[in-house]
């Protein structure tokens, strides 16, 4: 049935009068969608480039643009982005803010950041979709850009505009940079957003400043299980065994990531006896099947302390079948 409908898309759209048929079967058929689905609508909006006859005949419109933009974005195609982009301006929709949003976004995911910021610069009218799409490009190739634009930004950000960048953060060399985020959201009043909070949790911890990462986490007025892990698994990196393994007992109830970062924080300060307890409690206490990797974390563990007889019995009674990992 998907390649019958994809035959019919391929059909409609190859025609200049069918684009619009192609694309209400397009929108239709979204469970069904192949490349070939993408494709053909790619290439029944720019047809041909050298043939402006044909071009001239399509009826091109700002929801058609913006749908032909999206796999082109999807799939990193520069080329095609580019020729739907002056296929936009020749229909006279280059100021249209739904398309050019679409094309900020795919030259971003196209890793033509220049491309983007000189789109994102000659936009007579920018909304949110235009700021986070921009700032979101930046945070995979010059944080601090995308830091000034959130600084310069004429909107109310909102918490995905400021997870975005403050998840970028977490890969700084320098804390001090994404210091800087925490007083722009404070002062737009985000601090109680849930993931917002998580990400300064997350980007505290991964710096190794576990006080900051503390405070957030107890200024949080409601926390999830991401909080609680990555609070825990803070610990476990920065070697706080005794506070990742309090936590455990607290109000969350632990899952696999939690005991993985609960038995990281053990081995990081060599509490070989402390693991054992955290081991039988995940199994006998909280009912937990242990995977891999805390299996192979475990073995590391009896590994480097020496108890060598215990590492191999481990493995021989583990009921999964050990990898070169382990």
């Amino acid at each position: 049935m998907s390649y019958v409908v994809n035959a019919l898309i391929d059909a409609y759209a190859c025609r200049g009068d069918g684009l619009m048929d192609a694309t209400k079967l397009f929108d239709a058929f979204e469970g069904g969608r192949m490349a070939a689905s993408w494709t053909s609508m790619i290439a029944g909006v720019i047809v041909d480039p050298k043939d402006d006859s044909v071009q001239n005949d399509v009826e091109l419109s700002p929801f058609t643009c913006s749908i032909a933009i999206q796999p082109c974005a999807s799939v990193g195609s520069l080329y095609f982005g580019r020729q739907i982009h002056m296929l936009s301006i020749r229909k006279a929709l280059g100021a249209n803010l739904t398309v050019a949003n679409s094309l900020v976004n795919m030259y971003c995911n196209c890793a033509s950041i220049l491309d983007a910021r000189r789109l994102f610069d000659e936009m007579p009218e920018r909304n949110l979709v235009t700021w986070n799409a921009t700032i979101a490009g930046y945070t995979q190739r010059d944080t601090l850009m995308a830091m000034q634009l959130l600084v310069d930004m004429d909107l109310k950000p909102n918490c995905l505009t400021l997870t975005s960048i403050t998840s970028a953060c977490t890969d700084l060399a320098a804390l001090r940079c994404g210091q800087q985020v925490p007083e722009a959201v404070f002062r737009r009043n985000y601090g109680n957003d849930l993931k917002v909070s998580n990400a300064f949790v997350d980007m505290y911890s991964n710096h190794g400043s576990i006080f900051s990462a503390k405070k957030v986490f107890h200024m949080m007025t409601c926390k999830d299980i991401l909080s609680w892990t990555s609070m825990i698994s803070g610990y476990g990196r920065n070697g706080y065994a005794n506070e990742a393994n309090s936590m455990v007992h607290s109000k969350v109830h632990p899952d696999h990531v939690v005991f993985m970062g609960l038995i990281s924080a053990c081995s990081h300060t060599a509490l070989v006896d402390e693991r054992w307890k955290l081991f039988r409690s995940m199994i006998f206490e909280y009912n937990i099947q242990p995977n891999k990797e805390i299996y192979g974390c475990v073995t590391n563990l009896l590994a480097r302390a020496g108890r060598l007889r215990e590492a191999f019995n481990l493995i021989d009674t583990m009921p999964l079948i050990p990898d070169e990992s382990i």
